[in-house]
């Protein structure tokens, strides 16, 4: 028996277009939550759109986030045609949504493929696994990038080529080469893959000859004339060689060390997380993926760890080839004798591994949106601090908050101070001195947090940064702090005191036989608690220490969650001198609805790089100290 809907090509044709529309549905309201929640936690999405407004409304090409024009980072040309839909909708959304759309349309020429290799039905099953498959999602959820326009691009490309169009096997071509430098080589590859299939000329040469000019000239002078020398990916790959031409020596004339750093257990579940949500079938085509070697390499060399797990964007140029392969890989598997008669077997076996796939994936996006993506106290917190900072105003920020201050041209990420170099890059960041303001959420995971651009010199950065602006308090609560530069505020968030303090609330526990919490002071002040806290430094310490604040209810249920570093990360306690006394301010939101429902504040502490709790209350269920903010 034959995998074959019993529907006609039309109806068929009408599902395929149903389960376009049924993804961007779902993921045009997905990108919508992470966004009103502050949950797009890097700089890519703001990158882009402060490009689009400066070439929108100024003309220009420059990036200040990057500190250099826009095309040195990366050669993005197709973004210059998303400019009339964003100069019509200038928001936020306008490219998360456009994204959403075209990794969504990618499915219409993988059907078509399908359809021209297989059948309408297979056809069908491809559509499905592609909106279903994990990467696709994940690369579409993280923040936005103009390279993953390709997918669409390339999709068609491989169809013309296919069906023997050139001329449309040329323009697409051409248009992949817009979306991104690199497409370049995979491009050249194909001239490969159309040789092993013993193509004409035309078909060879085409794509060697584009793909490898265009590589070659990017490289050569294209980036290094946009760039500048701001940015260096060759740091990528350091390890090999500290110029083109050193790390493909190291690579060609040292095979066992690089299939060493290849062959590395994270890099083969990488692999495992890219073939097995399509039942690993796409590996029966292997000749399908040749073009896609070099994207390949590209991560699986690269010491930068989130090029090798499908969680952001890195899969976009893998896709179209991984689907090629699983269409044709489908074709050598319907030879099988097992399968000959029995298509149905095969769509059966195929569609539990999508249906295996999508269940590791969609309870994350489920759950994310029933929790993290939902607004809550903290949120609105953020919304009120951006209020307070006038458009086009020159200002400094952490990564959550770019995204909503992309509208001026003078716009700042906070991690090149903290890291003290830009991104990717052995240059020294020299921030501009026009800066105004200053808005910064001290527990942002990704600008200070261990799997971020956390130094152990950083807060040396920090401090440096805040003592040469005049930098002074407009607002504090929680973890986040609005600065001004000029602002005359007499409000401290610690000093280092040179008399033992009498808190008026005594406490007295030690946290790791290092640190002595003597007790606090608490005020109420313009609507949150102004609580001063005290600190003994019994002996140096090599721990990073974090507080965290829980408000509970009468239940003990935790309603309000709070990380905040002791000291704000300005002076963490990695660099505390045994013996100082330190008086430090917290500000935390005074939340007026459960004030009557038996609500406390309790607080905890835990290392800030390994997670590992440093519980004082035995009988507490995260060894918490209950504070008395009344």
């Amino acid at each position: 028996m034959k995998f074959q809907l019993r529907s006609n090509e039309q109806s068929i044709n009408r599902c395929v277009w149903f389960l376009i529309a049924t993804y961007i549905i779902i993921f045009c309201y997905f990108s919508f939550l992470k966004l009103i929640s502050f949950s797009y936690g890097d700089f890519d999405l703001a990158v882009d759109e402060q490009f689009l407004w400066n070439l929108g409304w100024r003309g220009s090409f420059y990036s200040s986030i990057l500190g250099t024009n826009f095309f040195g980072n990366h050669l993005h040309f197709i973004i210059i045609f998303l400019l009339p839909f964003y100069k019509l909708l200038p928001y936020s959304l306008t490219l998360l949504w456009l994204q959403t759309f075209i990794l969504a349309l990618g499915a219409w020429p993988l059907y078509l493929l399908a359809k021209n290799v297989l059948s309408p039905s297979w056809g069908l099953l491809a559509v499905f696994a592609y909106l279903l498959y994990p990467p696709l999602a994940y690369t579409n959820l993280f923040e936005f990038h103009p390279v993953v326009f390709v997918v669409f691009f390339l999709l068609f490309t491989l169809y013309f080529y296919h069906t023997r169009r050139f001329v449309l096997f040329v323009v697409f071509l051409a248009i992949c080469l817009l979306c991104q430098e690199n497409v370049s080589l995979g491009i050249a590859v194909l001239g490969i893959y159309a040789w092993a299939q013993r193509r004409s000329k035309k078909w060879i040469l085409t794509p060697l000859i584009f793909g490898t000019v265009y590589f070659i000239f990017a490289v050569k002078v294209l980036l290094p004339f946009f760039n500048k020398n701001t940015l260096h990916f060759l740091l990528l790959y350091r390890h090999f060689g500290s110029s083109y031409s050193e790390i493909f020596s190291n690579i060609l004339l040292h095979p066992l060390g690089t299939f060493s750093y290849i062959l590395q257990a994270e890099k083969l579940h990488y692999l495992f997380n890219l073939f097995a949500p399509l039942g690993l079938i796409s590996l029966l085509s292997p000749i399908s993926l040749l073009p896609a070697i070099p994207f390949f390499l590209q991560h699986l060399l690269s010491n930068r760890s989130t090029e090798i797990t499908v969680y952001f964007h890195y899969a976009a140029e893998l896709i179209p080839f991984i689907f090629t392969a699983f269409i044709f890989g489908i074709k050598r598997a319907l030879s099988f004798a097992v399968f000959k008669k029995k298509s149905y077997l095969l769509a059966l076996c195929l569609s539990g591994a999508l249906i295996l796939g999508s269940l590791r994936l969609w309870p994350h996006f489920t759950q994310a949106a029933a929790n993290q993506w939902q607004v809550d106290t903290k949120d609105r917190i953020k919304k009120f601090f951006l209020k307070k900072i006038p458009p086009q105003a020159p200002v400094i920020a952490t990564f959550e908050f770019l995204p909503f201050l992309a509208h001026r041209s003078g716009l700042y990420s906070f991690h090149h101070v903290y890291g003290g170099f830009h991104t990717i890059s052995a240059k020294p960041y020299v921030l501009p001195s026009d800066i105004e303001y200053a808005l910064l959420d001290f527990s942002d995971e990704l600008t200070f947090g261990a799997r971020g651009f956390f130094s152990p010199q950083g807060y040396e950065n920090l401090r440096n940064f805040l003592s040469s602006g005049s930098w002074g308090i407009v607002n504090a609560v929680d973890s986040i702090v609005l600065f001004k530069k000029g602002e005359k505020r007499d409000i401290f968030l610690y000093k280092v005191m040179d008399v033992p303090p009498q808190p008026e609330n005594k406490a007295g526990y030690v946290i790791e036989n290092g640190i002595e919490f003597l007790g606090y002071d608490v005020l109420e002040d313009e609507g949150r608690f102004k609580v001063i806290f005290y600190w003994h430094c019994l002996e140096k310490i090599d721990k990073d220490i974090t507080v965290f604040f829980h408000l509970v209810d009468s239940e003990g249920r935790i309603i309000y969650e709070s990380l905040i570093p002791l000291c704000y990360r300005i002076y963490p306690t990695t660099a505390w001198a045994a013996g100082e006394y330190i008086r430090e301010v917290k500000f935390l939101p005074f939340i007026q609805e459960v004030k009557t429902k038996g609500a406390r504040w309790k607080m905890g502490f835990y290392n800030f790089l390994s997670g590992k709790g440093y519980p004082v209350i035995e009988k507490d269920t995260f060894g918490r100290i209950e504070l008395n903010l009344k």
